[in-house]
């Protein structure tokens, strides 16, 4: 039950992140269509090698789009869990004292 109810307190928060922000809503919808746009025209005469069992490339791609979006959200989300984020921000300050030192 533990493990639930932190499951739902993760998820509501990161959800009031989103609302936050909004950008990344948008963000997380539309970079996938763009790749269906993008890499469906590109590739649409892939189709006419055969071996793919479909007529339509788009059919073709949208799983492994869907499964590309999921792990770079799992990835992601796990940089946050380890820490990487602090150590990001770490770098950046870092960074800003060196550039204001070389001022």
């Amino acid at each position: 039950m533990s493990m639930l109810r932190h499951t739902w307190f993760m998820t509501m928060r990161q959800a009031r992140n989103l609302a936050r922000e909004p950008i990344w809503i948008v963000l997380l919808l539309v970079q996938p269509m763009v790749w269906l746009v993008l890499y469906g025209q590109l590739f649409k005469n892939v189709t006419r090698l055969g071996g793919f069992g479909t007529g339509s490339y788009i059919t073709f791609l949208a799983p492994a789009i869907v499964v590309s979006t999921a792990w770079s959200s799992v990835g992601w989300y796990l940089l946050l869990l380890l820490g990487l984020s602090a150590l990001t921000a770490t770098w950046a300050t870092w960074t800003f004292r060196a550039y204001q030192r070389s001022l």
